[in-house]
Formats: structure tokens, sequence, C-alpha cells
């Protein structure tokens, strides 16, 4: 489940996480395409633990929407080491989905892999 931001609590979320990608998801709940948005991120959060989701709804957290800028809603946007990666604009959900995938860093069980037990024939260790 996505975080629910607190106004003015960006930055500080930001500077504890630099190595993590940080999805920000700005919206209002009375707004249709923001809450499929909404629901859209509750279910991301769990699938890429690497990342923080977070929704942040625009008349709860004005200070830290008019920091970033948004002038239509919902607005995605991407932070890695304090800086933005990327904005999007309406509920792009393929859009979304290849960004994170691209940039999400990597867990413990993700890349390559080695297969545990004999040797294969003509390996030797």
């Amino acid at each position: 489940m996505a975080q629910i931001l607190r106004d003015d609590h960006l930055d500080k979320i930001l500077k504890e996480n630099p190595k993590k990608l940080i999805c920000v998801l700005f919206g209002n709940p009375d707004f249709p395409p923001c809450a499929k948005a909404h629901n859209l991120w509750d279910k991301l959060a769990p699938k890429y633990s690497t990342c923080i989701f977070i929704y942040a709804e625009c008349d709860k957290c004005q200070t830290d929407a008019r920091r970033q800028e948004i002038k239509q809603i919902p607005t995605v946007i991407f932070y890695k080491n304090q800086s933005i990666l990327n904005r999007i604009v309406g509920v792009e959900e393929n859009e979304i989905l290849q960004f994170i995938e691209e940039n999400r860093p990597l867990g413990a069980f993700d890349g390559s892999s080695h297969k545990i037990g004999p040797p294969s024939a003509g390996n030797t260790f």
C-alpha cells in the first residue's frame, strides 16, 4: 500500500532515501482519474519493494504540491538522489510501469542468478 504524504514532508523523505526510486502521485480523491491512479499505486507498492510509493493529496499537501509545480492531476513524479528523474501527467499505466522497471533499484533476488548444486560437467571449483 502506498504511503500517504503529510504536508511539507517530501524533502525529508527524499533526503532519507537517496538510493531508492521515490514514486510520488499527486492527486485528489474526488477526481476519478486520481482514484484510479491511487488504486494502481496501492497495487505497485508491494510488487516493487525496493521503491517507495507515496500518495500526495494536493488539498492536504499544498506546500509540496506548490513546490513541485503541480498544475494538473494526477501527476506522477519520480525522484532519485533528491532529483526529479521524470514527470508523467495522467494515468499512463504502461509509461509508468516501463519507467519503474527501467529505474528501480534491484533487490536481493533480482538480476542474474547461479544454480546451487553439484558442478556441471567440466566445471571444477
